[in-house]
């Protein structure tokens, strides 16, 4: 469609459908990756909320709380046994006088099932124990690890494209124009977060409580010690 003003021919046609007459074919905007169990068991506990210019696209209110961090990691480890990637045992590791000090180790074994890069099946499927591996991926010592941790694991599953990141620009005062960024739910990534996929993720970690309730009492015991021991306390070394 094109608007004649004298020998002036203003188009109104999509930019992309110019970019495609003139030859310069505009590529379609990425999809977004297909989450991993432990990025929907993220997904469903962080805060969601509305916008009535965005239609059926959501905006993230709140990052994960700690229960929901713990649930995600134990799903890793679950989620690539399950797959076939990694064997999970309870070992233990000394006795002290009568009481057994007990572990889950990893050990790898063929790899099965390729997650996306950068989820937490991918990033922690490694031999060793559950407790160092967490406590490793976690890092240096701070006031509060899971909300770091959270924080971390959310900007990366924008840096993945599971979810979307946009940055706005406004100016403040009619001067200084401040960036604001906002993380943004998919719709397709929200019917996974309400369909079987993400009901079998939750089964994860329900099905080895019922089957397997030693394994799981030790997975999710020793995921919190990494998370005290990544915990830094006043007065005491940040070694």
């Amino acid at each position: 469609m094109a608007d004649y003003r004298g020998n002036a021919v203003v188009n109104f046609l999509h930019p992309s459908e110019l970019a495609r007459l003139r030859g310069h074919e505009t590529a379609p905007p990425p999809k977004p990756v297909i989450p991993s169990p432990s990025d929907l068991i993220l997904l469903n506990g962080a805060r969601w909320g509305r916008d009535s210019a965005l239609r059926d696209v959501r905006i993230l209110r709140k990052a994960p709380e700690k229960e929901t961090l713990h649930a995600a990691l134990a799903t890793s480890f679950l989620a690539n046994e399950a797959a076939g990637n990694m064997e999970l045992t309870v070992v233990v590791s000394r006795h002290l006088r009568s009481i057994r000090i007990k572990h889950v180790e990893t050990r790898v074994l063929e790899e099965r099932q390729r997650w996306s890069a950068g989820s937490l099946e991918a990033l922690l499927n490694v031999d060793g124990t559950v407790q160092d591996l967490v406590r490793d991926f976690i890092g240096a010592k701070v006031a509060s690890p899971e909300a770091a941790l959270a924080e971390r694991l959310v900007g990366w599953l924008a840096d993945r494209r599971v979810i979307t990141r946009e940055v706005q620009s406004r100016r403040s005062l009619g001067v200084v124009r401040r960036k604001r960024e906002r993380l943004l739910l998919p719709p397709e990534v929200y019917r996974r977060m309400n369909g079987p996929e993400s009901a079998m993720a939750a089964r994860l970690i329900s099905d080895a409580d019922d089957g397997r309730h030693e394994l799981m009492n030790e997975l999710l015991s020793d995921i919190r010690a990494a998370f005290v021991d990544r915990t830094d306390k006043p007065g005491a070394s940040t070694i």
